[in-house]
């Protein structure tokens, strides 16, 4: 979209030169002209170095540097998902991090109980015959009683660790509730503003053609035109940006709830 908009304003910077030396417009009219042209090259600069510590960022996060990003991506304003209540119980089943920690509190408790159980007694029963005394049966009533205190000790720290795991638990449940409904809500948002960020680029478009039309009748003057060629800059970035960010977090209520799903590397007979 920059390159674009950089080189409609060195059109138009080409067009004022002319005009100078023809002596049909002023000075200034090209001094606007080229500091609009050094701003915008200003800010592409600034943009392709995000880009370019981005692109390395990626490359050392997937391991290797031959990366293909295929074409941009486009959102369909029509796309179908689930309902926000759908994605959180997808997510909630199919997180990992909660199948950890429901792990861990299943673990932990038991060893609570463990722990509860070597509190109290055991009965232990034993049966044996021999030829010689025959059949008999023993009872034995068995108690570990530790270093004084200390199993009560080891019982209290089993049930605060049972609790602590359903704490952790429910902590990141909170997060992945809260997490898929900000998504949600910044997905719908950022459609909506799509849909009235795309009626203004195309408004912005037609207002620069007009202006350039009416500066030649002389009813419109330089700062008009260059002034809508900004705007029309600004409605496409803004259009990009709601784009891009609906996509994003298309994507993560996707990934979050398992809904995502990936392609298919290799065919079934290879």
């Amino acid at each position: 979209i920059m390159k674009e908009s950089l080189e409609q304003h060195r059109v138009l910077l080409e067009t004022m030169r002319r005009r100078v030396v023809q002596e049909v417009s002023p000075q200034a009219d090209l001094e606007l002209a080229d500091t609009r042209v050094a701003q915008l090259e200003q800010d592409l600069a600034s943009v392709a170095g995000a880009r370019s510590t981005a692109y390395s960022r990626l490359q050392e996060l997937v391991g290797y540097a031959d990366i293909d990003f295929g074409a941009v991506p486009q959102l369909n304003p029509q796309i179908s998902q689930p309902s926000e209540q759908e994605l959180v119980d997808s997510a909630l089943e199919c997180s990992p991090l909660l199948k950890g920690l429901r792990s861990t509190q299943r673990e932990r408790e038991a060893q609570r109980r463990v722990a509860r159980s070597r509190l109290f007694p055991q009965l232990v029963a034993q049966a044996s015959t021999n030829e010689i005394i025959g059949p008999r049966v023993g009872f034995a009533l068995r108690l570990q009683t530790g270093n004084g205190l200390s199993q009560f000790a080891a019982v209290d720290a089993a049930r605060a660790d049972a609790i602590a795991a359903e704490f952790e638990g429910a902590a990141a449940e909170r997060e992945i509730r809260e997490a898929i409904r900000i998504d949600y809500v910044t997905f719908v948002a950022a459609r909506d503003r799509l849909t009235a960020s795309v009626r203004a680029t195309r408004s912005s478009e037609l207002v620069t053609e007009s202006y350039r039309r009416q500066f030649i009748t002389g009813r419109r003057t330089w700062l008009d035109v260059m002034n809508a060629l900004r705007e029309s800059l600004s409605a496409n970035l803004t259009e990009s940006d709601a784009e891009l960010g609906a996509l994003a977090a298309y994507t993560r209520l996707m990934v979050r709830s398992c809904y995502w799903q990936t392609p298919q590397l290799v065919t079934t007979e290879e």
